[in-house]
């Protein structure tokens, strides 16, 4: 656990350590105003952390600072020009006629990290400004700072000494197998992660959301050494962060992992808690299972077909509970028919059952036994009205389904009852599954001709072991 005890002191001036405040006319009509900062020896802060917890500016900072027009209050973005390590300068050009300070009470506040949006409104909350935090944080592409929010505030033009809002959690997610990802956090409890929300005496209240929406917050990060790394920064002084935790892979939206804790902690200001999440494999379509799957950790899968005029399924799995058998299937979406508006269902789907016993009858898809089916089993329809949507015809097999549309590929995840066949219901085992997809409208409508996908590909259908029956 890192306790960061914030400070950080700055000499502020217009333009850089003239005695005298020097305006320098722009095309603009704006002046620059430059802020030389000087961190403490001893104190722990902001943009980045080495190993040992010792804070470093970093390329790219940037403060926000109040000034004023009238009765218009505006925060201005300085940006680091010069220095690393312990001391920086931080420029930027400020708008003519606007003066350093609130427009009521003349007191000059400063915000890291810098935005836009911060605001303040003359004698609302106390005087106190209100902080903003970007719904979406990319720190790709050399993006990357801790951006963990620090405020001053001063009664005329000195030195800053910044101070820690809040309290955050570093999360480490490593073993990572793609190049670049996107976490989604959703918080739990009643504070919000992102938005504008109003500072208290010495922290950011979080409390005081307008939408749900601010209980959400999305960090976009490059992938180095199989390992990306991130602050959330939260209120302190209170349990305020219990996440449910989405990692997916940015180029694809694959789910890799999903996380919910069980429980929240209470951190004080300026404390840092490292949390290292493992999140190996290239991740699934779903965000969150309809039936509480986690396919990513499903192994028994294959792929379909890949001759011309049978290829199009990219990727088929199946498992099975003690009550129900589920499927999950990816398919080109260019290779499904979108159909007739007048037809709603399209591309009709059979599902081959077998089990290990079964003599009957055999595929040239899939071979001889045990790759044999006992019987065909239709359960529905992949297309509805040009979308991805399962659909069933009243199939006494089917049970429930989604579908979703990713980067031309349209995936689907299906349960079915095992209490509609005998040899999935009677006990333990192994039911042998395979899959044909037509190529076709609704009612047998549109042209079919020899298109058509199957999967698995490789002569051997899917083998999914039984666990002992139960009646839902």
């Amino acid at each position: 656990m890192l306790i960061v005890a914030l400070a950080a002191v700055a000499a502020c001036q217009k333009n850089t350590v003239s005695e005298e405040p020097v305006l320098e006319e722009s095309t603009t009509n704006t002046y620059i105003y430059t802020v030389n900062a000087a961190i403490e020896s001893d104190v722990d802060v902001k943009s980045d952390y080495d190993s040992d917890g010792k804070f470093s500016w970093s390329e790219g900072d940037a403060i926000s600072v109040l000034f004023h027009s009238g009765s218009t209050n505006k925060f201005f973005t300085l940006t680091r020009v010069s220095g690393t390590g312990n001391s920086a300068v931080f420029s930027g050009p400020i708008t003519e006629g606007y003066t350093i300070g609130a427009s009521n009470t003349s007191k000059i506040w400063a915000f890291y990290p810098a935005n836009d949006n911060h605001a303040y409104t003359p004698d609302a909350n106390d005087n106190r400004p209100y902080f903003y935090t970007p719904p979406v944080i990319d720190l790709s592409g050399g993006k990357y700072s801790a951006n963990i929010p620090m405020y001053d505030v001063l009664d005329s033009e000195g030195d800053f000494t910044f101070k820690n809002m809040t309290c955050a959690y570093k999360f480490t997610i490593n073993n990572l197998d793609v190049s670049k990802i996107q976490v989604d956090i959703t918080n739990g409890v009643s504070y919000g992660l992102s938005g504008l929300t109003a500072m208290s005496s010495n922290y950011l209240r979080y409390s005081d959301y307008s939408s749900p929406d601010q209980k959400n917050i999305t960090y976009i990060c490059d992938v180095t050494s199989k390992t990306a790394v991130f602050y959330v920064s939260c209120r302190w002084s209170s349990t305020s962060f219990k996440p449910t935790v989405v990692i997916k892979d940015y180029d694809t939206d694959f789910v890799i992992k999903t996380l919910t804790a069980t429980n929240g902690k209470a951190l004080g200001c300026g404390e840092v808690k490292r949390l290292t999440i493992s999140a190996p494999g290239e991740g699934i379509p779903f965000a969150t299972s309809k039936f509480g799957i986690d396919w990513g950790n499903v192994t028994v899968a294959g792929t379909g077909a890949t001759e011309a005029g049978h290829d199009g399924i990219t990727s088929v799995k199946a498992t099975a509970d003690e009550s129900y058998l589920y499927v999950y299937l990816g398919v080109e979406d260019s290779k499904l028919l979108k159909g007739d508006p007048l037809y709603e269902n399209c591309n009709y789907i059979k599902l081959y059952l077998g089990e290990e016993s079964a003599s009957s009858s055999t595929s040239w898809m899939w071979g001889t036994a045990p790759n044999t089916f006992s019987e065909e089993q239709g359960i529905g329809w992949l297309i509805k009205s040009g979308a991805a949507k399962f659909g069933s015809s009243g199939e006494t097999i089917y049970n429930d389904a989604q579908a979703v549309r990713l980067n031309g590929i349209d995936y689907y995840e299906i349960k079915l009852k095992r209490s509609a066949k005998t040899y999935l219901s009677s006990g333990t085992g192994t039911a042998h599954i395979g899959f044909l997809v037509y190529y076709q409208y609704y009612a047998w409508g549109g042209t079919q001709g020899d298109y058509y996908m199957y999967a698995p590909s490789g002569g051997s259908m899917l083998a999914v072991d039984l666990p002992a029956y139960v009646a839902p």
